[in-house]
């Protein structure tokens, strides 16, 4: 018999697996409903002559056990009285006696008429064994199973690949299913590898443990490779009944270093690739970055040229649609360590949406927020302002990325993009990022690569950014995700030195325009903004200034502030001789020096 106890299944999934289980028992539909207050129904069967005929109250109490189900079926009674159903059952995670049973029969009756009625976790367990179709489309739960967590166990090769209880637990309990699984596996069972990449935390590793765990249930062995595809070659079995899974995670190195001076040959991941296709019972699935795999395959030809693309699954956040969202976030509530005052500051005014709906959504953002800990070592003592604040500046996100695995003129890239603040046309851009390269040769020493901006794109195109073609023909350029644009605000305000060599090196309006209003006016103490502002003024007053023909002119708003700042240092009631008004006093435009 099935021995589940259920610690994977949040309540909603406890419930939809209770409606589940139980129609197929009572023989009848029964209806579920949204979250929310249920006044004592959370199942129902409705008959023509009865909308509550038989209501169902899902109670998942395995935390808690018999103690906290009690109390809180102590509160159901005035509910159920107010019902009137005809039939009142219980579904519980909790385990129960038959003494149990008697006294929740006790506080029930005689609303609830026996103790048949009353579905406790061995009650559940053996209707999971008597039907396993139910059973496996529940795969939080066949996934964790007696029977699968002892494989997984037995299966770790020379103790390498030991995959503990509460870490698939873990994963699985917080994990929801969405079209990335199911185009996972379809890939698999095509090409027998399976290359995910995608952008830092969106959960990569998290599709590849699933698919895992499932191979793992139907018997396979587990062969996890640390560091040198070798080690998958030395625990290969020739035998073709032997059943393997090999799992090389982050297979290209986590930064640019590693890249370069590869553990791994490229010709001895190609070549372990078409092993694995050309043998039976064998898959492979594999990790990285989609930065990672753009830089390798510059730098490595049989990458380039190999057959990986087949076989890719790119994981992007617009997999995830907004239920996906909103069951992802549910899960780390219902999972996390936070104080209840704290969750329930999310639920508080329906503040969820503002997570859910946030063009920085991430699910490693998720995680991160959802950590009792982490707002803990904050200096921020709202959670909810916690929250938002994170949401804001996703360094949690960026910053290893774009610290450890870009070269330089990545970095060179990705800022020249960022100080236009919003997308920038195709030719602009190659011609700010000439200027900051020869700005980075003349001032700081770099050596000039071959066809530096092609290779910057190539390198970060998906990871980074991401490239398109506009209404008018022409190709322009945008990150990839929004909270890049909100990590590199953050990002550059804490770091004088990097803001200041984006700004020496800029030569659009649009460049200065777009910096002034992320990097100087949001100064909170008044001292530094003008500081700040006059050496910005200065760089302005001196330097020869272009324009993408784009956005000639800089608004109102821009015009006023660099005008206070230059009335104020230069006491004085003259406007700044760099830049000139129109008549109407509306707009302004920088006078080339």
């Amino acid at each position: 018999m099935a021995a589940y106890d259920f610690s994977t299944l949040n309540d909603k999934d406890f419930e939809e697996l209770s409606r589940d289980l139980l129609s197929i028992i009572l023989g009848v539909r029964l209806q579920s409903f949204k979250v929310g207050p249920d006044k004592g129904i959370d199942l129902r069967h409705s008959s023509p002559a009865k909308n509550n005929k038989i209501v169902v109250q899902a109670k998942h109490y395995h935390t808690t056990g018999f103690k906290g189900l009690l109390a809180s079926l102590k509160k159901e009674r005035n509910k159920v009285k107010n019902l009137r159903p005809t039939r009142y059952i219980i579904s519980t995670s909790v385990r129960l006696s038959p003494q149990n049973k008697d006294e929740i029969l006790s506080i029930l009756s005689p609303y609830l008429k026996s103790a048949n009625d009353i579905f406790g976790n061995e009650d559940l367990n053996k209707i999971l064994s008597d039907y396993p179709d139910a059973e496996s489309k529940y795969y939080k739960l066949w996934l964790t199973s007696i029977n699968v967590l002892k494989r997984i166990l037995n299966n770790s090769v020379k103790g390498r690949s030991e995959f503990y209880t509460e870490k698939i637990k873990n994963n699985i309990k917080i994990y929801v299913q969405n079209s990335s699984l199911t185009q996972a596996f379809k890939i698999l069972e095509k090409y027998r590898f399976l290359l995910i990449t995608g952008q830092p935390g969106v959960g990569k590793t998290t599709l590849a443990y699933i698919a895992i765990y499932s191979f793992l249930s139907k018997g396979y062995e587990l062969v996890f490779i640390d560091k040198d595809i070798i080690e998958g070659e030395n625990l290969f079995d020739v035998n073709p009944n032997a059943k393997q899974v090999f799992y090389f995670d982050d297979f290209l190195g986590a930064n640019y270093f590693e890249i370069i001076n590869p553990k791994s040959s490229d010709s001895g991941i190609v070549n372990f690739v078409e092993r694995i296709q050309k043998s039976k019972n064998k898959y492979l699935i594999l990790t990285t970055r989609t930065t990672i795999l753009n830089t390798a395959k510059q730098y490595f030809e049989k990458i380039n040229r190999s057959n990986l693309d087949i076989a890719r699954k790119e994981l992007e956040l617009k997999d995830y649609n907004e239920f996906d969202k909103a069951r992802i976030l549910y899960n780390h509530l219902y999972f996390s360590d936070l104080e209840e005052r704290n969750r329930d500051k999310i639920f508080r005014n329906k503040n969820y949406w503002k997570i859910i709906r946030h063009e920085n959504y991430n699910p490693r953002l998720i995680e991160f927020i959802t950590s009792q800990n982490k707002f803990i070592q904050s200096e921020i003592d709202n959670y909810l302002e916690f929250v938002m604040y994170n949401l804001r500046n996703p360094n949690e996100l960026w910053l290893h990325s774009y610290e450890n695995q870009i070269k330089d003129e990545d970095r060179f890239f990705i800022t020249t993009l960022f100080s236009f603040g919003s997308d920038v046309e195709h030719s602009v851009l190659e011609k700010a990022f000439e200027i900051r390269i020869k700005h980075e040769i003349k001032r700081n020493g770099f050596q000039k690569p071959n066809d530096v901006f092609n290779s910057c794109i190539k390198r970060l195109i998906d990871g980074f950014i991401t490239r398109y073609q506009s209404y008018g023909g022409l190709f322009e350029f945008s990150f990839v995700n929004p909270s890049i644009n909100d990590f590199l605000i953050s990002y550059l305000k804490k770091s004088k030195a990097e803001r200041w060599r984006l700004f020496d090196s800029c030569f659009y309006i649009e460049q200065f325009e777009s910096l002034f209003k992320y990097l100087i006016l949001d100064f909170t103490d008044y001292n530094e903004f003008i500081r700040e502002a006059n050496r910005f003024i200065d760089l302005l007053k001196f330097r020869r200034i272009g324009s993408s023909g784009k956005y000639r002119n800089i608004d109102t708003e821009t015009f006023l502030i660099i005008k206070k700042a230059y009335l104020y240092i230069n006491s004085c009631d003259v406007d700044p001789p760099f830049l000139h008004v129109d008549p109407l006093g509306k707009r302004a435009i920088i006078v080339r020096a």
